[in-house]
Parts: structure tokens; C-alpha cells; sequence
């Protein structure tokens, strides 16, 4: 038996592949220099090669009778003998005559230089690829709704007089220097007519043409026979990239669990996305009245592009800058109306909520434990926020989850100060020190603790709370405190349930047991300066010079290998963060994608690590489809996650 037509080949390969073969024939070719372009154009200024691809060269030039700024779009001279790729050429430039839309790239011109090469000229729109803004994590929920509403009223235009993108991806959609979103690159446009006599058909019967991860299932099938609801699909790939930073292969997670977004979100990208063209939307404008919903309430995103920002140009494709044309019957959403750029959102490591060192008059020793319960007077809670308030803290979850898990809503509207999220509920501490809990057996119930804190950390299952009188607590799930210790400046979490490492007023490492058994000295007198404790009980901690050693037998068992350390986060394993920004785990293989870490999280069977661009990727044992990738929420200065995956932000 002959073995199959594609055995040997790489299905993942093929999948990334761009399906468009025209272009391979001319990916060497070499583009005309500066100099030999300015010879094309004497009558204008070039400025610089915008890009390259198969299909063309693009260049910045300026016209100085106008004073304007445009991008020539050079057909190679190879390919002006083919005469199918010449009417390819052409016909995009017919193609873009026909549509006059302030969120359509514009046409000015098209013709053929002396020396013979094929040319039109576009507007020069002077920002950056939606895709770079994606790969940057720049694109928060109010971006991507303002994206996709503006990508709509494009659509819906060109739909509207017969034609059909066929290639809509972050590539070929344009942000400008005003956040304005601009649809380019129509070389794959399909006109919903019958063409002129004696015209190439250049949708061959059965072909594939587009790019295969945004492609329809039909235009998979044969580009030739799709309508604008291939567009439609596109545009729900689109808008889940945006709200996740990954794209949704196989059976991928709603966007809401990986991103926090609006769950009506998830409705658009599911209807949008349907494998049938009948079950999808069937006209942009339908989509974007569905997704205006989940604007309001949703703040408008304070970033702008960069206007310096040389736009890379990949396939050919390209983008330019001019004042759009007057489109009375067409409105505009702008996604911006801030023009000055958000800060960069600060992710503490998990060690952040440790306190600062307290000085103390007098250094007592370490006093066997209290066992026993003792009576606080209940701190006064907050006043309730109006139901109406908006929440400051986001939660989500990567997978369902039981209600009762989830912090009652009166909490989400209440500012934190920290979080610890267990398996069966969590602990939040409050600005003004107070505590809250909720726990499954109290479903939508806020707790208050019988305690104030500066700090809270997870102890195994169990929250521990550490006072300002330096006290230490074991909090049970109906708020009652007992007293474990006293005489401590800082509490570190652990993953082991019934031991927490601290350290005491003279600086010593110590270990306490929630269940009474006295404490034990593990450092004297500043030795360690940061603890850990994975889930198999082991102790990890780092030295006043960012080295990191393993206590065995009593004994600190140092890895020089391991130096500069910054952070630490136990779960099932070490989860270590260096002063660089390098990721490292104890055993085991990290993930991919991530650039400078800036923060890092763990829990059983749950590790994330989120970089300097907010872009966070989590993996781990417990972790469905891991790893996932998603990005934060605007503005998020802290984040915390349980070993469910129950993740909260704020």
C-alpha cells in the first residue's frame, strides 16, 4: 500500500503555514534599493522601505505638491510578466478604489513606472499592527471591544458593495497613532459578483487561500465559494486573541475564564466562530450590536501607539497614515479618548505582602505556643457598598468551579490589601487591617475574621494572619482566631498544611506548628532572609546574598547554582524568580512565551508567571490544555490564585 500523500510532514507545521503558494515562488526575490526607487518616483521624496514580502516592496515616500506622506506598494519586477499575479495586483487595487472608509486603508493611485513595475499608492497610516500590540499584552478588554466594533463598521462596508476580506488577522489590521483602527491588505479579496469578460478567475475551484489559524472551516475548503460570513469567523478568532493572547485551537476555553472578561463575551466569540456559516452572525453590524452591550461599564483604554513605531510588513501586506476620506453615513468608534499612555502594570512577586521589618524595644524570646482560643473583640466590618457599585477585584477561573468558591460579590466591591485563596474559600485582608472570609459551607456568606493583620498567607488549606501586635493566628473558616505565636516580623506561605516558616524579632528562621507542638529555630540572626515550604514539606530558603539552599537532616544543603534570587513560591515544586527576571523551577520544565518575569505564583498543581508586559502563562498538573495564556486585566497591581485555578485581580 502506498503510504499517504502528506506522511513525513509535520501537521503543526502545516497548520502555521500560510496556504497562500503564489507568494513562495517570490520570497527571494530582492526589492529596489533606496536609490532605485527614488529613480522610479522622481517627482517625490522616498524616505525609507517600509517592508518587504512575496507579493511586493513597500515604501515611505513624500509628496511634496501635497504634503503628504504615502506608501508605494511595488509589484516585484518578476512577477509583472505573470500575468496572473499582475491581475492579482490589480485587482486589489480595484478592489481598494471601490471602498472610501475611514476605517479602510485608502487608495490614491495605481499605474506602471517606465522601468515596467506595477504600483499603486496608499495612505500611510502611521502606527502599529494589531498583532504587535497583541504580542506586546497592550490589548485590554475595552481595546479589544473598540477594535472589533470599528473592524465591524469596516466590514460591514465592504460587505455591503460585494466584497469579502477572505484574510482578516492581526496583521492586517492597523492601529494609528489616534487609536483608531484601520482594515488593510485586501490582496485576497473576493468580489461577490460576476467578474468582467476576459477577467482571471483568481479563486481557483477547491484552493485554500488565507491564513489557516483565522481561516472559516469552508474557505479551508475552497476559498472560491465563500460568502462575507468567512469574515465573520475571522473576526471571532480575532476578538478571542485579543481578550486571551492565544489563539482558540481545538476545544479551548471561553475567554472569560482566561482572561476575567465579560462572560457576554464569550456568547460573541462562540456564535461568531460556529462551524456552519447559517449559525453564525450573519452581518458584522449584528455582531457589533452584541458586543456594544459589554462596552458599557467597561472603562476606555488610556494607551496609544507610539507615532515613531516603524510598522513591520510581513507577507507583503502593509499599512500607511493620511486623513481618512469623508464617509458621511459611517461612524467611527474611537477606542482611545485618553491620549496619555496608562503606566505599566506593577505585579508584585508573591512576597510582596511580606512586612517590613518592625523595630522592636526589646528582643523576648520565642514563647511556647497558645494552643487554645482566645476572645477578640470583632473588628467593625466596612460599610456595605451599594449593590450598584462596580467591582474592584476581577475573578475568573480557567475551569468550573463551584459557586461557593468564589468570593460573595460584597467582597469583589471592597479593596483589598491581599488574598489567600484556598481550595475550600479564601481570606481577604482589608486596607484598614480588618479580615474577611467565605468558605464553601457558607456559600455567597462574608466572614469577619476575629482579628486585625498587616499580613496573610496561606498555610497549606488554612489561612495564618500575622498582627501588628506580632502576633500569629490560625484563622478557622468561621472567622475564630487561635494565637500560634507571638514575637515575629514577617510570615512567609506555605504549601504544607500545619507548619509555617517565620521570622522572629532577633531575626531568627523559625518554624511553627499549628498544632501546638513548640516552635523550632531553623536560622539564627538573619542567616535566612526568605522561606518557602512545598507541599512534601520541604524547606527551602535564600540568604542575604540571593542564594537559595534545601534544609535536610537540620542542615542547610546550599545550590550555588542558583544565585540572585528575587522570589519564591511553593506548591507541589519551588517556583523560583531571580533578580533578572529568569524563570527557574526546582525539577521540571517551564513553559514558553514569557519575556522579563515580573511576578510569580503557586498553588497545588498551579503555577503562573506573569512578565513585564502583563502577558501570564499558566501550567502546571492540575492545569487544563497547559499551558494557557492570557493576559491581565488593565491597571492589575496584584493577582492570586488558588489550587483550583480560581484566579483573582485587582
Amino acid at each position: 500500500m502506498k503510504p499517504p500523500l502528506i506522511s513525513g510532514l509535520d501537521p503543526a507545521a502545516l497548520f502555521d503555514m500560510a496556504a497562500t503558494g503564489d507568494e513562495a515562488g517570490m520570497a527571494d526575490w530582492e526589492p529596489p534599493s533606496i536609490e532605485e526607487a527614488a529613480a522610479l518616483f522622481p517627482q517625490w521624496q522616498v524616505k525609507r522601505l517600509l517592508g518587504r514580502g512575496g507579493m511586493g516592496a513597500v515604501y515611505l515616500f513624500h509628496q511634496p505638491d501635497l504634503d503628504r506622506d504615502v506608501a508605494v506598494k511595488l509589484l516585484p519586477i518578476e512577477a509583472c510578466r505573470d500575468e496572473y499575479q499582475v491581475e492579482r495586483f490589480r485587482r486589489e487595487a480595484r478592489t481598494l478604489a471601490k471602498l472610501r472608509h475611514p476605517g479602510i486603508v485608502a487608495l490614491h493611485e495605481s499605474g506602471i513606472t517606465p522601468a515596467g513595475h506595477f504600483f499603486f499608492v496608499m495612505e500611510y497610516v502611521d502606527g502599529a499592527p494589531l498583532g504587535d500590540l497583541i504580542n506586546s499584552g497592550k490589548v485590554d478588554v475595552s481595546v479589544a471591544i473598540g477594535v472589533t466594533t470599528q473592524v465591524c463598521e469596516a466590514l460591514a462596508y465592504a460587505h455591503g458593495i460585494g466584497v469579502v476580506h477572505r484574510d482578516i488577522k492581526p496583521s492586517n489590521i492597523l492601529i494609528d497613532s489616534h487609536g483608531r483602527a484601520k482594515v488593510a491588505d485586501f490582496g485576497l479579496a473576493r468580489i461577490d459578483h460576476a467578474p468582467a469578460a476576459g477577467a482571471l478567475d483568481l479563486s481557483r475551484t477547491g484552493a485554500f487561500m488565507g491564513t489557516p489559524a483565522y481561516a472559516a472551516p469552508e474557505q479551508v475548503r475552497d476559498a472560491a465559494r465563500v460568502d462575507h460570513r468567512a469574515d465573520i469567523y475571522a473576526l471571532g478568532v480575532l476578538l478571542y486573541e485579543m481578550l486571551t493572547g492565544d489563539l482558540p485551537r481545538g476545544v479551548f476555553q471561553p475567554p472569560s475564564r482566561k482572561s476575567g472578561s465579560d462572560a457576554r463575551l464569550d456568547d460573541v466569540v462562540r456564535r461568531a466562530m460556529q462551524e456552519r456559516p447559517e449559525d453564525r452572525y450573519q452581518g458584522a453590524a449584528e455582531l457589533k450590536q452584541d458586543i456594544e452591550p459589554a462596552r458599557k461599564g467597561v472603562p476606555v483604554a488610556a494607551w496609544l501607539v507610539p507615532a515613531v513605531l516603524v510598522v513591520a510588513l510581513g507577507g507583503g501586506w502593509l499599512w500607511h497614515r493620511a486623513q481618512p476620506p469623508e464617509v458621511p453615513s459611517q461612524t467611527t468608534t474611537p477606542i482611545v479618548s485618553n491620549p496619555e499612555p496608562a503606566p505599566a502594570p506593577v505585579i508584585p512577586v508573591q512576597e510582596e505582602m511580606k512586612p517590613a521589618v518592625k523595630e522592636q524595644e526589646a528582643s523576648p524570646p520565642v514563647p511556647p505556643p497558645v494552643a487554645a482560643k482566645e476572645e477578640f473583640p470583632a473588628p467593625q466590618p466596612e460599610p456595605a457598598a451599594p449593590p450598584s457599585a462596580a467591582p474592584v477585584v476581577q475573578v475568573w477561573s480557567m475551569e468550573p468551579l463551584p459557586p461557593a468558591l468564589q468570593p460573595p460579590d460584597e467582597l469583589t466591591r471592597q479593596p483589598w490589601k491581599d488574598a489567600v485563596l484556598l481550595a475550600t474559600g479564601g481570606a481577604v485582608l482589608h486596607p484598614d487591617g480588618s479580615v474577611s472570609c467565605w468558605n464553601e459551607a457558607s456559600p455567597g456568606k462574608r466572614i469577619i475574621a476575629q482579628v486585625k493583620a498587616r499580613a496573610v498567607v496561606a498555610c497549606g488549606n488554612a489561612v495564618v494572619s500575622l498582627g501588628d501586635d506580632a502576633g500569629l493566628h490560625l484563622l478557622a473558616a468561621d472567622g475564630s482566631a487561635t494565637r500560634i505565636g507571638e514575637g515575629f516580623q514577617s510570615v512567609f506561605p506555605s504549601s504544607k498544611d500545619g507548619v509555617v516558616a517565620v521570622i522572629n524579632s532577633d531575626g531568627d528562621g523559625v518554624l511553627v506548628k499549628t498544632d501546638g507542638t513548640p516552635p523550632e529555630v531553623i536560622s539564627k540572626g538573619g542567616a535566612m532572609v526568605q522561606f518557602s515550604i512545598t507541599a512534601d514539606g520541604t524547606v527551602w530558603g535564600v540568604d542575604g546574598e540571593g542564594t537559595l539552599s534545601r534544609r535536610s537532616d537540620g542542615a542547610w544543603v546550599p545550590d550555588p547554582a542558583v544565585s540572585q534570587v528575587a522570589g519564591l513560591a511553593s506548591g507541589d515544586e519551588l517556583l523560583i524568580l531571580d533578580s533578572t527576571g529568569k524563570l527557574m523551577l526546582a525539577k521540571g520544565d517551564l513553559p514558553s512565551g514569557l519575556a522579563t518575569v515580573k511576578s510569580i505564583q503557586a498553588s497545588r498543581g498551579h503555577y503562573l508567571a506573569t512578565d513585564v508586559n502583563g502577558k501570564c502563562v499558566l501550567w502546571g498538573p492540575s492545569v487544563i490544555d497547559s499551558p494557557q495564556r492570557f493576559h491581565l486585566p488593565e491597571g492589575t497591581t496584584h493577582l492570586r490564585i488558588s489550587p483550583h485555578g480560581l484566579m483573582a485581580a485587582w
